[in-house]
């Protein structure tokens, strides 16, 4: 790797990590159900660059540790499944972008997989937590708000809109991508328009998130196993009346916290471990990439203030392209 790629493939971590780390903090903190629409479309773009400007092998995968390791250190509130999110779209885009040929349809290749992969994680995952009952549950309730007949399977057109909404994102982000090698080939008249002057006064340190406080959640979930517990003991005491489905939403708030209190931390701290174990193996780009993080974050901010001249897809477009060429062609990140 020469001494341009190594300063370029520097550069692109410390963009992965401010849209996964910081961005994924702030839209899972808010429970988001578009957060791996959102995050992973900005790895896929990160991950296509690093294929194209920088093809070597190991690079992709390199890249995803550091990606987690910041992660875990910058937002630790995200949720388990979105490591395991970070993971596959880095090993799918190791294994990707492998080869040089036909690059636009790798790219079109690790949108789909990428995005695919985000929506039916969360449909496993409530399938897991709350069981088949949570879609009949679903379909129960829409069909009595609507007054319309009970068979109709709700969820499943829900679970399809949700995949599709994926699959049409999957679809213009392969597209953008797929355009990298055009867009950084522009003339340098073309390249200069792009070109932001970043003010480096503002540039600080990035402090880490505080946790929240769990003390009321633990709360919440004692009351709730002593109810549970007691209908158990006494099924024709005072909760007997209560309506079927309330029974199932109450379960399956006990379900929720206990893997969210229990089993969620243990396996994020069993995942912790393993990437606190190679923190030393990638102490130089850790260092590395900690330098250009407050530019990086600055850059984002930037240009999307720039691109607020267009709006929907267009503005996203626009967006990422100032994002794209300033990180590849700016020296000061």
């Amino acid at each position: 790797m020469s001494p341009q790629q190594k300063q370029i493939y520097f550069k692109l971590i410390a963009l992965w990590v401010i849209c996964e780390a910081m961005l994924g903090g702030i839209i899972h903190g808010f429970k988001l159900p578009i957060s791996g629409l959102v995050i992973g479309s900005s790895a896929v773009v990160c991950i296509s660059l690093i294929g194209y400007l920088v093809p070597h092998r190991g690079a992709i995968l390199k890249a995803t540790i550091v990606v987690a390791i910041f992660k875990m250190l910058l937002s630790p509130q995200s949720p388990f499944p979105a490591y395991i999110a970070v993971l596959f779209q880095g090993i799918c885009g190791e294994l990707i972008f492998s080869g040089r040929k036909n690059f636009k349809a790798r790219c079109y290749l690790l949108a789909f997989l990428a995005l695919i992969e985000s929506a039916f994680q969360r449909v496993i995952v409530l399938t897991i937590l709350f069981g088949v009952d949570f879609w009949k549950a679903v379909n129960e309730f829409i069909s009595g708000l609507t007054q319309t007949d009970p068979s109709t399977n709700y969820s499943l057109y829900f679970v399809i809109t949700y995949v599709a909404l994926h699959l049409i994102a999957a679809f213009f982000i392969g597209r953008f991508t797929s355009s990298i090698p055009k867009l950084l080939s522009f003339s340098t008249e073309e390249l200069q328009s792009y070109m932001l002057p970043l003010n480096t006064t503002e540039i600080s340190e990035i402090n880490k998130p505080k946790k929240k406080s769990l003390s009321s959640l633990v709360l919440i979930w004692f009351g709730l196993i002593a109810i549970f517990v007691y209908t158990l003991i006494y099924p024709q005491g005072i909760f007997a009346s209560v309506h079927a489905s309330l029974k199932f939403i109450f379960r399956s708030a006990i379900i929720l916290l206990t893997w969210y209190l229990i089993f969620a931390p243990i396996l994020l701290r069993l995942l912790k471990s393993w990437l606190e174990k190679r923190k030393g193996t990638y102490k130089k780009e850790i260092e590395e990439v900690i330098l250009l993080l407050p530019s990086a974050k600055i850059l984002i901010r930037e240009s999307w203030t720039k691109s607020g001249v267009k709006s929907g897809y267009s503005r996203l477009k626009l967006f990422w392209k100032y994002l794209i060429i300033n990180t590849v062609f700016t020296p000061i990140l």
